[in-house]
């Protein structure tokens, strides 16, 4: 990926690393500057692997659980609604807590059941449920100014936390259709900064075990990311920095990583099957998101509307994302802060789409204050940050029929120890 076209489309990149707030934008636009900065990672020296401070963990089963006490709001009906639903959380009834996990007062939750996190936490990456425990990505308060942090770490169901990648994973893990396989991709940004080629790893550890399995050094860029398994053997690969091509397909068996699809400057998301995903480029300063069919290359749909927190439903059978301002109009909004003038004055409403994943028909469309990541449950349900009046979040279920509750109570921020923190972080689900 070029790096004008980094530079472009880097805000979707920050929002991985800082926390959701009403002024996120502002908060992003300062975050951008400071990443200049040149960083040392905190690289693990594991006594298995010296690449990327990979650590092979045993007696680990990373495979899904059985049975996530998934709550009944499902799935859509044959008559979903035809205008936007309005969200306000004063207006929801409670209902049960989520069935995917997410992060509070200095614990890991899912449904009604609580892990203490022994990390020290500035904002969460993906946060992943498998059997046995979870696995996080984390930005620690010390990589709060930008620097280059972002550890990958196994949280078992008795809480003791262990790193397996201690250095930088933009991406956080990936595990195949079948649970027996998980990915990561951890990044070297003193490499990079020393100009040495090899710059990335490729990690992939036994599920059950948590041997590593494959590892592959490559020079795809210190922000590479794993973006899902094309089957057992193949695995998507999205890189950056300046690599010649953004799509990479990692053949396991071949112990080759070649660049795929040359049309697309990255991947931003793939079904579980593997069967569809979601394309960028950049042409003439136009984003546009295509989602294709993996066996025939062919592009279903494409928008040149810009999203975020772009994720298909379990089943592959329908995609959800935000609908956000685009990379010019935050720069548009830091050239006005530093010419002296004020932001504009925003109520922070953004819509939530879901769209029929093989046709990009619209579903229904949600309408929410400051929504922020998105998860979808195993029943179909989707769930997401959103706020009141830029005071109180929540973590808000709906179904695609546009039946909403709440998934948590409204907590305030201010009321925490650290009020620059959300209530809640629901992870990079995506």
């Amino acid at each position: 990926m070029k790096i004008n076209e980094i530079v472009k489309d880097g805000v979707d990149e920050l929002a991985r690393g800082l926390p959701p707030r009403p002024d996120l934008a502002d908060h992003a636009l300062r975050q951008a500057r400071r990443r200049t900065r040149a960083v040392r990672l905190a690289v693990a020296s594991g006594a298995t692997l010296a690449v990327a401070g990979v650590t092979a963990i045993s007696g680990i089963d990373f495979t899904e659980p059985a049975g996530s006490g998934a709550p009944e709001l499902g799935p859509a009906s044959d008559n979903p609604p035809t205008d936007a639903v309005s969200i306000s959380l004063n207006d929801l009834s409670a209902g049960e807590s989520p069935a995917v996990p997410w992060f509070a007062d200095g614990a890991l939750h899912v449904g009604d059941s609580q892990v203490p996190l022994d990390v020290d936490v500035h904002a969460l990456g993906r946060l992943q449920r498998v059997a046995g425990g979870f696995l996080a990505t984390v930005t620690p308060p010390e990589a709060a100014d930008g620097s280059h942090e972002h550890p990958l770490y196994f949280v078992s169901d008795g809480g003791e936390s262990t790193a397996l990648a201690d250095a930088w994973v933009p991406g956080g893990a990936r595990t195949s259709a079948d649970g027996s396989l998980i990915a990561w991709a951890a990044g070297d940004w003193d490499a990079e900064f020393a100009g040495r080629g090899t710059n990335t790893t490729l990690v992939v550890a036994d599920a059950a075990t948590g041997d590593v399995l494959h590892e592959r050094p490559a020079s795809l860029g210190p922000d590479t990311s794993v973006v899902g398994f094309l089957d057992d053997n193949r695995i998507l690969v999205t890189a950056a920095n300046n690599s010649d091509e953004g799509v990479y397909v990692w053949d396991l068996a071949a112990d080759r990583v070649d660049p795929w699809m040359d049309r697309y400057d990255g991947a931003t998301a793939l079904t579980s099957s593997g069967d569809i995903g979601a394309f960028v480029s950049s042409d003439d300063g136009t984003l546009t998101t295509a989602v294709v069919d993996i066996a025939t290359e062919k592009v279903l749909w494409r928008t040149t509307n810009r999203l975020r927190a772009n994720a298909f439903s379990p089943d592959g059978q329908y995609a959800a994302f935000l609908v956000t301002p685009s990379a010019d109009e935050l720069r548009e909004q830091e050239m006005l802060v530093e010419a002296g003038g004020d932001l504009p004055t925003t109520d922070g409403r953004l819509d939530l789409v879901v769209v029929d994943a093989q046709t990009g028909e619209e579903v229904v469309r949600f309408e929410a204050e400051h929504p922020e990541r998105l998860a979808w449950e195993p029943n179909g349900a989707l769930v997401f940050e959103a706020w009141q009046d830029s005071s109180q979040m929540a973590l808000v279920r709906c179904s695609l029929d546009g039946d909403c509750e709440l998934a948590t109570e409204p907590r305030s921020a201010d009321a925490l120890p650290d009020a620059s923190q959300p209530p809640y972080h629901l992870g990079d689900n995506y």
